[in-house]
């Protein structure tokens, strides 16, 4: 004869009552959800800004062919590299230069991966190029004019 079983008992899986075990798993799923959305967000956590300023200032600046605006002038970019930079100021000679922007080591791999996606805060790179411009000489009059007539006189003896 079979015992009668026990009316407290019934067949319930391991782990708890259903509704709990519901519960937690929407509480999962929720702090999944926001983790995934946070990480996959790209925080962007690194800004990177290059300002170009001269003496006398208001010279106009070119990043790479591309007017930027006049000194002072900021602008914000995406990767390391060597730059080309103009500088053009009437009455001054024009400046053109290479300017090599290398990466601070928190933004060589792998540790760039870290403080690209997953710092709380915002890291700022700001790196600032300085140059003074030199007066533009005038050649003397006398001089040009003797440059013209040899020019001339060149150009007419040639066919």
């Amino acid at each position: 004869m079979n015992p009668a079983p026990h009316p407290r008992r019934t067949s319930r899986p391991a782990g708890g009552r259903p509704a709990v075990r519901r519960r937690a798993a929407i509480a999962r799923l929720w702090a999944l959800a926001a983790a995934a959305t946070l990480l996959g967000s790209g925080c962007n956590s690194v800004h990177r800004r290059l300002t170009i300023d001269s003496q006398p200032r208001g010279a106009l600046v070119m990043v790479d062919g591309e007017r930027i605006g006049y000194t002072p002038a900021s602008i914000s970019y995406d990767y390391y590299a060597t730059r080309r930079i103009t500088l053009v100021k009437d009455g001054y000679e024009t400046q053109s230069f290479l300017q090599p922007i290398e990466a601070p080591w928190w933004q060589i791999p792998p540790a760039d991966f870290v403080t690209d996606n997953f710092l709380p805060h915002q890291v700022e790179d700001r790196r600032v190029i300085f140059r003074n411009l030199a007066p533009k000489v005038l050649a003397p009059t006398e001089d040009v004019l003797i440059r013209a007539d040899d020019l001339r006189n060149r150009s007419q003896l040639e066919p």
